[in-house]
Order: structure tokens, then C-alpha cells, then sequence
């Protein structure tokens, strides 16, 4: 309904004036998408992103620390199975989210 009314031209000023419409209810129907493509032909695109992937990122980016001491090496350990969580819960979510890739 809005895409018809935002894709219809406007009366003019002197058919408003004239009260003259005929001009203006001539052209009802739109021949062009004004705003690029409908909301039949395509649907919502957007996947949002898990919140374990950049979780998991950033554990495996802090898990470098384990050349440091055994607190790194408990971290890795720890971002190992994080990642792994993630991973399964992306691809259980059959397309839900994504961040697999990360």
C-alpha cells in the first residue's frame, strides 16, 4: 500500500487549482519499483550473528598466552571447547545464525 502511494505521481499545482484529477487518476498503476525490489519478490535477508563466534574468536585469540605459563594453557583448553559449542550450536541452528566461518 505505501509503495503504491510513494510510487504514484503527484497532482500538479494547477490541476489541484482547476480541480482537474483526470490527468493524476490516470495513472494508478505503477509501472516501475521506486524503492528497489518489492516485499513479495524478496523476503528478509538478514542472518544474525551468533554471539559464540566472536566469543570463541577472542578466547582463541587469548589462548596465544599459552607459551606464557599454564594459565595459557588452561585458557586454550578452555577456548578449544568454547569453539567447539559454537560451532555445534551454529550448525544445529539449521541457517538461524551465522559466524561459523569465524
Amino acid at each position: 500500500m505505501t509503495e503504491q502511494l510513494l510510487e504514484r505521481p503527484s497532482a500538479s499545482a494547477a490541476d489541484r487549482e482547476s480541480g482537474d484529477m483526470s490527468s493524476h487518476t490516470a495513472q494508478q498503476t505503477p509501472t516501475a519499483e521506486a524503492w528497489g525490489t518489492s516485499a513479495e519478490v524478496s523476503d528478509f535477508d538478514f542472518t544474525p550473528m551468533s554471539p559464540w563466534g566472536p566469543i570463541a574468536l577472542i578466547l582463541g585469540l587469548a589462548s596465544t598466552s599459552a607459551f606464557l605459563g599454564t594459565f595459557g594453557m588452561m585458557l586454550a583448553g578452555f577456548s578449544t571447547l568454547i569453539g567447539l559449542a559454537a560451532v555445534s550450536r551454529i550448525r544445529a541452528s539449521a541457517g538461524m545464525y551465522r559466524g561459523s566461518g569465524l
